[in-house]
């Protein structure tokens, strides 16, 4: 059967030549993935250990840059106040350009700290010039600090971050000591599930091979401490650039300052969960690193560090080009598939590209996955092929960004909006849109030809590449306009019906979507089984019983009525996961965590900690499940696990709630039944009782 474009595209010698140049370029960036992987296991069991402990504590500033973050501002002022370090060796300095009810807000939390004995000012600007660089430099001016540790608004730092960086200072030459990020809505979508992969990649992977090889590696904008000295030595922030992390970080490295990474000290943050919050985030990432490149590449090459070290800092500057190759790969699918292919062709062009580039993101976020969660990472494993799409996507978005770097175009540092996890109340903040949708609707559209006319031309094997792009752009493109949809006052009132209508219609190619990404394999395989008579759950997998905990329902009985603080019965499932990577222990209120870490069983309190799980019913009789807020949560009064003492919420271990929080997924069902367990379960749940579920009450 001949092809769609027989007639219209003739093959050409061109074609061929100019796709695989194309595939040359993004090989390079494959084979280096090899390389970060090999470093990365050969140097994963490194010790990170500083080389004394300072005999007195010197004085650390905290910074804080703020602009417009009314819904995370006090999550963050309360978690850094809960900070353990000496008070008189400690300075927070609140960064605040804000324009909006923020500044308020922030003036009265940093009076009431203040007035708690808490060395705290909040310095305001409203000219924000040089953003976040200009602030970070202005406080500067002021810090009385040696050492100055950097927080944006969505992170929740341990009441010991401090004591876990500042003592690697005690060896001169180091400058920067950063921490990894963490993920505290990981599971709130897929969306965020994807990100939370993709950062683990980068933020484990690529900083923990680059850092213990001796490589150079950057600063993350957060979560790390500097020497005040090696800032100044640098040559201080500069915002020339939209990723001025990155450039203070090649500018000091230069200068001959050794930075130290912590794989193990995570500082957990907020993902955005809106597809045009993502986008902007990745648009100021790819051009700010270009704009980098630009800068700072002529002299990493003049410098006399050795080429091992210029060759890495090559790759790593110029690696968002990647992004302008995957959309010139893209124009020149098509016309490349109407040549004529050959077995020699096949075997010493196609085969090693191949391997050199889609086998090698499988296997570095594989590895990536193993050592994150390695529970967990043969469920998570299941969303490769997501996260692969997703960045082809993306590749539009990140272009451009590429694009406005090289012909220097300017723009404002645009800072991604967090929501604070509001329990589904619509955010004051709405993140910057783009035409770029239309674009990708465009790829979707092209590919989708393309795929047809694979099909009529008999190239099979192609066919999972290009659905891969298909629903990759597919994607990207229905979360943006669906996002557009539910604006407040996008449509006019006259219009509400038929907004509906695009809205279910959106709803059911995300689910489309979801599935040809595998997103829901985490959740939909898994079953809760709770029996409120036994006061025990049985974790169910494919519907084979793999697990049982000790659980605690309502000390006031069963049901859904408002206000009965009763546990609800029948079939629900997991609407929402919050607290992923937070130590066990951590306090929760409001869903938020405080910062606070409490032990087990400590006396006198009662509050949610370590992970919940938010429920949604299913049923008419639970409907009020989930605005009633009732979870699978942790509690410090594990002594009373086994009997129904909760208000309304399912009770579990520390210990327990983080291994399931680690084996279940968004979606997973729930049942709960005022029943025994069957015979066979209660057996099943006697037998697999795993030291964790046998009354070991280990310390958090």
């Amino acid at each position: 059967m001949t092809s769609l474009f027989e007639d219209i595209i003739p093959s050409q010698t061109v074609w061929t030549i100019a796709y695989i140049t194309v595939l040359l370029g993004l090989s390079i960036y494959g084979l280096h993935r090899y390389s970060i992987i090999h470093l990365f296991l050969k140097n994963r069991h490194a010790a990170d250990l500083p080389p004394r402990h300072f005999e007195e504590l010197p004085v650390v500033t905290v910074q804080l840059p703020i602009f417009n973050e009314y819904h995370v501002v006090q999550r963050l002022l309360d978690a850094v106040a809960a900070v353990d370090y000496p008070r008189d060796r400690l300075e927070i300095q609140v960064l605040d350009d804000s324009t909006d009810e923020t500044f308020a807000l922030c003036r009265d939390k940093v009076a009431a700290l203040k007035a708690s004995g808490l060395d705290i000012v909040q310095i305001h600007r409203t000219n924000r010039a040089g953003y976040k660089a200009g602030a970070l430099e202005n406080g500067l001016h002021s810090a009385r600090g040696e050492f100055v540790f950097i927080l944006d608004a969505d992170f929740v730092p341990q009441p010991d971050i401090l004591h876990k960086l500042i003592h690697h200072f005690t060896d001169e030459k180091t400058g920067m000591v950063q921490a990894r990020w963490g993920h505290l809505n990981a599971g709130a979508s897929l969306l965020t599930r994807l990100q939370a992969m993709f950062l683990d990649g980068h933020l484990l992977l690529e900083q923990t091979a680059r850092a213990r090889s001796g490589r150079f590696f950057n600063f993350n904008g957060t979560a790390g401490m500097w020497r005040r000295r090696c800032i100044e030595d640098a040559g201080g922030w500069e915002h020339d650039t939209l990723t001025e992390d990155l450039d203070l970080s090649y500018r000091a490295q230069l200068c001959g300052w050794r930075f130290v990474f912590l794989p193990d000290v995570v500082v957990p943050a907020e993902l955005p969960e809106d597809i045009d919050g993502f986008k902007s985030q990745q648009h100021r990432w790819t051009k700010g690193s270009i704009q980098t490149c630009l800068k700072i590449l002529p002299a990493v090459w003049r410098s006399r560090i050795p080429l091992t070290l210029k060759t890495e800092a090559t790759i790593h500057l110029t690696s968002n080009f990647g992004y302008l190759l995957l959309v010139l790969l893209c124009l020149l699918t098509l016309p490349h598939s109407r040549t004529e292919a050959s077995f020699w062709r096949t075997l010493l062009v196609d085969i090693p590209i191949f391997l050199a580039t889609t086998v090698s993101i499988f296997i570095f976020y594989a590895v990536a996955l193993r050592h994150a969660h390695p529970k967990t990472w043969m469920q998570k494993i299941t969303l490769l092929p997501g996260l692969i799409a997703l960045g082809i996507g993306m590749s539009v978005n990140n272009a451009r960004g590429v694009l406005e770097a090289l012909f220097r175009k300017q723009s404002e540092f645009t800072r991604t909006p967090k929501r604070g996890n509001p329990a589904g109340q619509l955010t004051r903040y709405v993140p910057t849109r783009t035409w770029v949708p239309l674009l990708e609707v465009f790829f979707a559209l092209y590919f989708l030809v393309c795929l047809v006319d694979a099909c009529l031309g008999g190239r099979w094997t192609s066919l999972p590449f290009l659905a891969l792009f298909v629903i990759g752009f597919s994607y990207v493109a229905l979360l943006s306009f669906g996002a557009r949809w539910s604006s407040p006052g996008f449509w006019s009132s006259e219009s509400i019906s038929v907004v509906g209508g695009l809205q279910k219609i959106g709803a059911a190619l995300a689910l489309a979507s979801t599935l040809l990404l595998g997103g829901c394999a985490s959740g939909s395989r898994n079953q809760m089984i709770i029996s409120t008579a036994d006061q025990k759950m049985v974790l169910l997998r494919d519907g084979k019983p793999t697990r049982s905990f000790p659980v605690s329902t309502s000390k006031f009985g069963l049901g859904d009525t408002r206000g009965s603080y009763a546990t609800p019965l029948g079939k629900l499932r997991v609407r929402k996961k919050i607290g992923g990577d937070m130590p066990a222990g951590t306090v929760f209120k409001g869903r938020i965590p405080t910062g606070e870490v409490l032990p087990v069983n400590a006396p006198g309190r009662d509050p949610i900690v370590t992970r919940i799980l938010w429920l949604e019913g299913l049923e008419a009789r639970n409907r009020n499940a989930f605005s009633r807020y009732i979870y699978i949560h942790g509690t410090p009064e594990e002594r009373n696990i086994g009997q129904p003492v909760s208000f309304g919420c399912i009770r579990m271990r520390s210990c327990d709630v983080i291994e399931l929080f680690d084996s279940i997924g968004v979606n997973a069902q729930v049942f709960v039944t005022p029943k025994p367990l069957p015979r066979e379960l209660a057996q099943i749940s006697e037998n697999q009782m795993g030291p964790a579920s046998q009354g070991d009450h280990r310390r958090l």
